[in-house]
């Protein structure tokens, strides 16, 4: 009787674990395996499915680098991405008497308003030297700002559409600080966009500086030396203050007359809205508004510096395109170089000049604003109530007012 408890108990402690525990599968079992398999790949495909995301995540970043890598390359040369920038080594004494021997032209105006058109004009002169002809575009095209720290950038050469982008909403901070780059740089504080020859840094250290990593790119064989930065319409008061220093025909004359100068300045204007909507392709959503007040701050400057210059020509766009070749011939005889018979118009054949370079945005603006209804108008009433006496007491011939006011300006 015993035993036969004893067997009992075992038997209802081995039933009472048999329902505690659940029974095992057993290998091979084609049901379990079934019931195994339905319950478990969700967690390997999602891990899977993590995988190739952050694959394909990383893949299109990396993509997207190497393509703004290769833009600016191709545009600014291997040197500028990497940080080469090359320079000669010369003195500011002989920097001096380089300059004496040779006659120094910078162009300058609001970006887009032509700056690197009238450099591709203007270099196609065998006398004329400039940069691009030596490096390989360590600047961007003829861009001199680039190349040194002599003066500082304002947020140029950063800007634009891209991966990196800053956008409207933090462009007052940039304007404040000086770092608003293309399309607004001009609206900083005047005592940080402005130079004149009152700056620290007319210094024979900082005309060393600049004058050598120009110089690297320039052939100093040829008589005309040729830059162009948009913003030296900003700084040419800075500029002939620099490049003079150690001039002794310039500084006998200082400050009371006008000594003679080894640099001359081309400032090179475009119609205000023409160029605003020209710049909005350039910069990353900077408002309409924002491209005009930038356009007259730096013509503003410009005016206000010019009669402290000694050699100085403006030019609108739209009149060197009417009659290139008159432009031409004009502009290089003003740097002492010959003009052989049929040059100018052998030039303007070879670039094929468009003639009319604001039709295209003046025919997309006036079309918008009709099909815009009142609030398109109001806002462009606005435009020219707010900035129209400012532009037209420049006496550049601009009229806010015109535009839309005739049936070409809304055909192509």
């Amino acid at each position: 009787m015993a035993a036969t408890s004893k067997q009992s108990d075992l038997r209802q402690r081995a039933g009472a674990k048999a329902k505690a525990e659940p029974e095992k599968p057993q290998p091979g079992n084609p049901e379990t395996d079934v019931k195994k398999s339905a319950e478990e790949p969700a967690a390997g495909q999602k891990s899977v499915s993590d995988q190739r995301t952050a694959f394909l995540t990383i893949s299109a970043l990396f993509l997207l680098l190497i393509a703004n890598i290769l833009r600016i390359s191709s545009a600014r040369g291997w040197g500028f991405v990497f940080g080469l920038k090359r320079s000669l080594d010369l003195t500011p004494e002989q920097w001096q008497q380089t300059l004496r021997n040779h006659t120094t032209v910078m162009i300058g105006g609001e970006h887009r308003s032509g700056t690197q058109f009238l450099w591709r004009c203007l270099r196609e002169h065998d006398q004329i030297t400039s940069f691009g002809e030596k490096s390989g575009r360590e600047a961007d095209q003829a861009e001199g700002m680039l190349l040194h720290n002599v003066y500082p950038k304002w947020g140029i050469g950063v800007g634009g559409p891209s991966m990196f982008s800053q956008g409207q909403g933090n462009l007052k901070v940039r304007i404040a600080r000086g770092v608003a780059g293309i399309g607004a740089y001009a609206l900083a504080p005047e005592d940080t966009v402005h130079l004149t020859e009152t700056d620290e840094r007319v210094n024979p250290t900082s005309q060393a500086e600049l004058l050598n990593a120009f110089g690297y790119h320039w052939d100093l064989k040829k008589p005309v030396l040729l830059e162009t930065t948009a913003a030296n319409a900003v700084m040419t008061r800075f500029l002939q203050a620099l490049l003079n220093l150690g001039n002794s025909a310039w500084e006998a004359k200082q400050p009371d007359g006008v000594g003679e100068s080894v640099v001359r300045f081309i400032f090179i204007s475009r119609d205000p809205l023409a160029n605003a909507l020209a710049l909005e392709g350039v910069v990353d959503k900077i408002e309409l508004r924002t491209l005009v007040e930038n356009w007259l701050a730096v013509h503003e400057y410009f005016m206000s510096d010019k009669e402290h210059l000694q050699h100085a020509r403006i030019l609108r766009l739209e009149d060197f395109v009417e009659s290139p070749a008159s432009h031409l011939r004009s502009l290089w005889e003003w740097m002492g170089l010959e003009v052989p018979s049929g040059m100018a118009e052998d030039t303007v054949e070879r670039l094929k000049i468009i003639p009319k370079p604001n039709q295209k945005y003046m025919v997309k603006y006036c079309s918008k604003l009709v099909k815009g209804g009142k609030a398109k108008v109001d806002a462009h009433v606005q435009l020219v109530n707010d900035y129209n006496d400012r532009i037209k007491s420049l006496d550049l011939g601009y009229d806010l007012g015109s535009w839309c006011t005739e049936a070409s300006h809304y055909k192509g």
